[in-house]
């Protein structure tokens, strides 16, 4: 049912407009074919049409005006256009709830606000528990700064049948300009489970202090708000977990779930924490006091119980790590480098053997010469640190005849050691061939470690070697023996 709780100053419901539609009770509209024709509408000049429903003026076989109309409004019709005269309710009861006839429109209050002293009853909040906020005698203004403040029956304390309401907000009431000293209801379990927003930023700790329910605030200057939600407000927040009241195992806690000192506030935590931020963590309370920072320190006086030596480039000697070839660490004003050296050279050695029966001149050099059919012996003896063979080869100067490829040259060999028989090792090699193309009195050499196979320290070795028409001569000068210690 709706009904006129304000009518409209001014309303002419029921009264007479005009000559022609004066006496003419009203016209309800409710769709668009409602709507006069023209020539009905002239002809019914000043009559009042009500709109039913929510309407636009669009069928082409009437006024056909394109305006658009409310429920409630009351129109009439000047000859081109419909004229707003005002709106036949401004309420709708519908048995259950009072509302605006356009729902939903704000009700806009002006000025202090309703009153009335007969008001006995509370001011429902529609919270889904029906918690209330006594207004009672209190103008709507009243009321909303006492709702500002903690509502009666709103729990402070998380349990399993509260799991709705995780957070308890309660606003600060500023009193007096530069206001320091508050009272809250409900004391945290600990400071960081409490924040305190000043118009809605987040304040560093550093800007309060908590004790019990007394808070202390240091921040700027507080002003009394003209209105409520005007600068300043002052929020605190004390933070619970909804629906828990215990873990088996947290950071080696059990029990109630209750921050603990040195843990970190929910506002320091970011996607990457800053080292300002791990700065502040700080003292005796802090469990990572003491902790080395990132970065450069200088503070670091030994480490022990290392699993991985330090490498070189962090710091340390590498110790345990093999060295590989070609590197060795070496001490310089106290600072540990690398430094490239041939590391092969620390585990090889090479002796030269002259040869025997020389019976040539060549240049400078003292050789054997021996023709393109000729033979040689060699003697020499394996040093007492030798370990394995590396390479073992004859050195001499080819002549024009001798160069080319394909030179057939046969080698044999006995060797053994003090107390052995002295060819307790004996190895022949008549099939290898040998090419000095391009060498023409160049100094080469050829390899005999295939007769050496055997070959230990403290070794005498005897070795013959026998061109079989190598088509000249080669002028030896000596055995290059090379082998690892």
């Amino acid at each position: 049912m709706t009904s006129r709780k304000f009518p409209m100053l001014g309303g002419i419901m029921g009264k007479d407009i005009g000559s022609g539609g004066g006496s003419l009770p009203p016209l309800v509209i409710n769709v668009a074919s409602d709507f006069p024709t023209v020539a009905q509408a002239n002809e019914d000049m000043g009559r009042t049409y009500v709109i039913g429903t929510n309407v636009t003026d669009n069928d082409p076989t009437k006024t056909n005006t394109g305006q658009s109309f409310l429920a409630g409004d009351e129109i009439i019709w000047n000859g081109t256009l419909y004229v707003a005269l005002g709106h036949a309710a401004i309420f709708i009861d519908d048995g259950t709830d009072v509302k605006t006839v356009n729902d939903p429109r704000n009700f806009d209050l002006q000025g202090g606000g309703l009153k009335d002293d007969n008001v006995t009853t509370a001011v429902n909040l529609g919270d889904g528990s029906n918690t209330s906020c006594d207004t009672t005698n209190k103008t709507l203004i009243g009321a909303i700064n006492e709702i500002n403040a903690k509502p009666s029956g709103v729990s402070t304390t998380m349990n399993s049948s509260n799991t709705t309401d995780p957070n308890y907000f309660a606003g600060m009431q500023i009193t007096a300009p530069g206001q320091t000293a508050f009272t809250i209801s409900q004391a945290p379990a600990s400071n960081e489970a409490f924040q305190l927003y000043l118009n809605g930023v987040l304040l560093p700790k550093t800007e309060y202090s908590l004790s019990g329910t007394n808070l202390t605030y240091s921040g700027v200057a507080l002003s009394v708000p003209s209105a409520p939600g005007q600068p300043d407000e002052l929020t605190a927040i004390i933070n619970y977990v909804a629906g828990a009241t215990s873990v088996t195992s947290f950071n080696a806690r059990t029990g109630a779930v209750l921050p603990a000192s040195g843990d970190y506030d929910v506002s320091e935590v970011t996607n990457a924490v800053s080292t300002s931020t791990l700065n502040a963590h700080t003292g005796a309370a802090n469990p990572h006091s003491g902790s080395a920072a990132n970065g450069a320190n200088s503070d670091i006086n030994s480490l022990s119980g290392l699993t991985t030596p330090l490498s070189i480039a962090q710091g340390g000697t590498n110790s345990g790590a093999a060295l590989t070839n070609g590197k060795v660490m070496q001490s310089s004003g106290g600072a540990i480098s690398e430094s490239t050296v041939n590391i092969t050279n620390l585990t090889q050695k090479e002796v030269f053997f002259a040869g025997t029966g020389y019976n040539a001149n060549l240049g400078n050099f003292r050789t054997r010469e021996v023709g393109g059919t000729g033979a040689h012996n060699f003697t020499f003896c394996v040093p007492s640190d030798f370990a394995s063979l590396v390479s073992c080869e004859v050195v001499g100067i080819i002549s024009t005849g001798a160069a080319g490829a394909a030179k057939d040259i046969d080698l044999s060999s006995d060797y053994g050691a003090v107390g052995e028989a002295y060819n307790i090792h004996s190895e022949t090699d008549t099939t290898t061939t040998y090419d000095f193309t391009g060498k023409a009195n160049q100094l080469a050499s050829y390899s005999i470690a295939p007769v050496l196979s055997a070959l230990s320290a403290g070794d005498y070795v005897g070795f013959d070697i026998d061109h079989n028409g190598i088509g000249g001569a080669i002028d030896y000068i000596g055995i290059k023996l090379v082998y690892n210690i």
